[in-house]
């Protein structure tokens, strides 16, 4: 799946997905529906080859600012609590 799509952290719509949420406000996003939630709609036909249902994306931080973002991914809706 990784390897398949592009993910930003700008206004355009791969960035306005789970991990460019996480990145941009410094908070974890939780997404438990995946191939309904309309913010990851430029995504949706990898999410449903790959059988995705849930995932929840971690800001990593570096002296107090994000560098990166941890991306987790379920098989299971509703995974994430």
């Amino acid at each position: 799946y990784i390897t398949s799509i592009k993910v930003y952290a700008d206004k355009r719509p791969e960035g306005q997905g789970p991990s460019g949420r996480a990145f941009r406000s410094n908070r974890p996003y939780v997404c438990n529906d995946m191939q309904h939630d309309p913010i990851t709609l430029p995504w949706r036909a990898e999410v449903e080859k790959h059988g995705l249902r849930a995932s929840v994306a971690l800001p990593l931080r570096a002296d107090g600012r994000v560098g990166g973002v941890l991306s987790v991914y379920a098989e299971e809706e509703g995974f994430f609590q």
